[in-house]
């Protein structure tokens, strides 16, 4: 066996520069993790509920990671939510374990009009 290093199952070559993927952080872990303690997606989820179409990511998910967004940030505005997945999608996704995807938070599916007669309790309420 030639010198070098076991990295990951496999056998480097010395000679070999290994590869790092390094990510700016900040307060993301600290704000999302808070967010997630106070059980905000599992709240959102129960009390408003995704309507029968609903595919991707749970409202209450999507409400978490843009409010992170929102205080990581202090940018309230819906256009800049998907630059900012796209730059932390892998750290978002292993924080939450939710399959993240940046397309999903254009639209922010969680101010959709469908979920106002759930929050105002009437069924009579239209968009």
């Amino acid at each position: 066996m030639k010198p070098g290093h076991f990295v990951r199952g496999k056998f480097r070559r010395m000679n070999q520069a290994p590869k790092l993927t390094t990510y700016r952080l900040d307060d993301l872990p600290l704000v999302l993790g808070l967010l997630m303690q106070m059980n905000l997606p599992e709240i959102f989820d129960r009390e408003i509920q995704d309507h029968g179409l609903h595919t991707g990511l749970s409202g209450g998910w999507m409400m978490t990671i843009w409010l992170a967004f929102i205080i990581t940030r202090s940018d309230h505005t819906k256009y800049n939510v998907e630059t900012w997945l796209e730059r932390h999608q892998e750290v978002i996704a292993m924080l939450t374990g939710q399959v993240i995807i940046p397309q999903e938070f254009i639209r922010l599916r969680f101010v959709d009009a469908s979920i106002w007669p759930s929050l105002r309790g009437s069924s009579d309420v239209h968009a």
